[in-house]
């Protein structure tokens, strides 16, 4: 058996096809980013997935914003929208960007990347600029547009509470980025969302905190940038598969882990 393995292996490599180890070229990287994230924007899965996960949100948490305040008002229904709005994205992106992410697997196009002049990483750097330009971009415009409406809703609407908005759905891109690097399925983005929806995870290690509530916001941040970095670097790592591709997630890692303890409460989490 292990030599069988053994031969498997070895004719394997000797008809795989040798990779490019030309640099990345910019202007290669901007065109794939913006076919990306017209990809992404206009696909109807990421549609669908806003509607489902903005009208469930818009309904659950109708008893946080859309209670009558003491004046009888009346539900804010700009702030239960806007919110509906952008779970519903942050949800939907992993899902969009796993699905491209995995595309090329999909469609049996592997191998004509493998033949192409520019280097493994360039599809990978191509998919996460069409995140920034794609769902990221449309989650600032939706963001923007309803801030008005969470500030009258509620007081802790910070501007640093919602500036974490963006960075969360890259941060959740970048891991269905990952994912799809390396396992070869359309499955990362559903696992993402079943990890957290499902699991204690995102009460263990929340993306979005408040400062008023002890959290060092600053160290917040810096873990949310370490994690986009993580995942990016775990991606790269998974396009050329070779030992010393390990040393930039692990330094990653090690960043994600320093970030996650200093933000932590002084007084520690309920």
């Amino acid at each position: 058996m292990l030599a069988g393995a053994r031969t498997a292996a070895r004719e394997a490599k000797a008809v795989a096809i040798p990779r490019s180890v030309g640099w990345l070229r910019a202007d290669v990287v901007w065109s794939l980013a913006r076919v990306e994230a017209k990809r992404l924007l206009l696909g109807p899965a990421f549609y669908v997935t806003i509607g489902l996960v903005g009208l469930l949100s818009m309904v659950s948490v109708f008893g946080v914003i859309g209670d009558p305040g003491e004046g009888g008002d009346g539900p804010n229904l700009g702030a239960l929208i806007g919110l509906g709005a952008c779970l519903g994205v942050l949800l939907a992106t992993p899902i969009a960007v796993n699905a491209s992410a995995v595309r090329a697997d999909r469609e049996g196009l592997r191998e004509q990347f493998g033949v192409a002049p520019s280097s493994p990483e360039t599809r990978t750097i191509g998919l996460f600029g069409g995140l920034a330009l794609g769902p990221v971009v449309l989650l600032s415009m939706v963001l923007a547009v309803a801030t008005p409406f969470f500030r009258d809703a509620t007081e802790t609407a910070s501007i640093g509470l919602l500036v974490q908005v963006p960075l969360v759905g890259l941060a959740l891109g970048s891991i269905a980025i990952g994912f799809g690097r390396w396992i070869r399925y359309p499955v990362g983005g559903v696992l993402i969302i079943v990890l957290h929806v499902f699991t204690p995870l995102i009460w263990a290690l929340p993306w979005i905190v408040e400062g008023n509530e002890g959290w060092d916001l600053e160290w917040h941040f810096g873990y949310l940038v370490a994690q986009v970095a993580l995942w990016l670097s775990i991606a790269l790592a998974g396009d050329r598969r070779r030992l010393t591709s390990a040393i930039a997630p692990v330094i990653c890692l090690g960043l994600v882990i320093i970030c996650a303890m200093q933000r932590i409460p002084a007084a520690g989490m309920e």
